[in-house]
């Protein structure tokens, strides 16, 4: 009985006899071609975003007052800006090499604390030592461990 089924089993068309590829390699491509567009699609997004920001910035620093908390509320959105440069260029790192980088993540957590303490800077009538000194402790933390981080061990 056990030669009849290997006999017909051998004797059988091709689909049946070869091993059809798992549906998940055979999906494989297609995700693949999906987060290729999806990149491609955040990327333009960004742009188009950077653009405006920076047409809005242009605008308002050539119509309004050039006083010191003016510039920085136009300073948020720019580093806003470069939070979403760093993390698309940390991702697309990280995608293409299948490794998370440790110090493109650092520099943006870097970038972050400067964005919240300039906003925070700019939006207090008082300055409370609770909220500004860990603020400022954070970003003196994370500038020195960029700083000192090595660059072979920075991968």
């Amino acid at each position: 009985m056990l030669t009849r089924f290997r006999t017909l089993w051998d004797n059988a068309p091709p689909s049946l006899s070869d091993p059809s590829p798992s549906p998940p390699s055979r999906l494989a491509p297609w995700v693949q071609r999906s987060a290729d567009v999806m990149m491609g699609l955040v990327l333009i997004g960004t742009w188009l975003l950077g653009g405006t920001v920076l047409v809005l910035i242009g605008r308002d620093l050539w119509h309004g007052p050039w006083t010191y908390a003016h510039v920085l509320t136009l300073l948020d959105p720019l580093l806003l800006l470069l939070m979403l440069a760093e993390l698309l260029h940390s991702l697309s790192l990280a995608l293409s090499t299948h490794h998370l980088p440790l110090k493109p993540f650092l520099a943006l957590l870097w970038l972050a604390a400067v964005r919240r303490l300039l906003v925070v800077i700019t939006t207090a009538t008082t300055f409370p030592l609770v909220t500004i000194g860990p603020l400022f402790v954070g970003l003196l933390i994370l500038s020195a461990v960029l700083v000192l981080l090595p660059a072979q061990s920075a991968d």
